[in-house]
């Protein structure tokens, strides 16, 4: 879901020095979740992996972001998005994501 895509530009924006205080936090397992895992961006030492997140823990690992990312290369509509938008979060939503357009 365009997981492999965020892993390798956050690695070039750490070599490039624009991501100098950045942590890139996912959050959730799927079919792909390994690959991306185990890919060379996807073990960047600033790249955490939490794998799934009980809902009642959600609201602590929020609580310590800034910024909420939904790279999805296909996503027709994405909770998530309306979750971390009511908490307040600054968006990054590929033009995949549908509910992305209730935000513009």
């Amino acid at each position: 879901k365009g997981h492999q895509l965020l892993c390798d530009t956050f690695a070039a924006l750490c070599k490039a020095g624009v991501a100098k205080d950045w942590e890139l936090w996912i959050a959730g397992t799927g079919e792909l979740h390994e690959a991306v895992m185990n890919s060379p961006s996807g073990r960047h030492e600033r790249i955490r992996h939490l794998g799934f997140v009980q809902a009642p823990d959600m609201p602590d690992v929020m609580a310590q972001c800034g910024v909420f990312v939904l790279p999805s290369t296909f996503e027709p509509w994405g909770v998530v998005v309306h979750e971390h938008a009511a908490a307040g979060f600054p968006l990054v939503l590929s033009d995949a994501v549908g509910a992305g357009e209730r935000f513009l």
